[in-house]
């Protein structure tokens, strides 16, 4: 799925959970415009349970999620007022892990 360059941010927030120490994990993106293939794809990854690669903005590989604690992903649509607004969908993966997201050399090699 497309993404407007630049608007990617990952957060990692400390946090004290039930069982001790946690990092709340967020990525954010936005894509821009509506359409009936962007909704499509957008109704097949809700509810679905999510381990994220990317790249950070110091250029590093980073995971975030794991396959027995995943990330949960959401969307909020804003078509806007006026023409300069942003007109499309904000995405959001998030969920709270029991370590720091890890940084992994070359995830895309065989």
């Amino acid at each position: 799925m497309y993404y407007s360059p630049g608007s990617i941010s990952f957060t990692e927030k400390e946090s004290q959970e039930k069982y001790g120490l946690g990092y709340k994990n967020e990525l954010n993106a936005f894509i821009p415009k509506d359409s009936p293939e962007v909704q499509s794809i957008i109704n097949s990854m809700t509810g679905r349970k999510w381990v994220i690669v990317f790249l950070d903005q110091n250029e590093q590989f980073k995971v975030a999620g794991t396959p027995e604690i995943p990330l949960w992903v959401s969307f909020d649509l804003d078509t806007g007022s006026n023409t300069p607004d942003r007109n499309g969908h904000s995405i959001s993966f998030y969920g709270t892990q029991t370590s720091k997201s890890k940084f992994i050399a070359y995830p895309f090699s065989e």
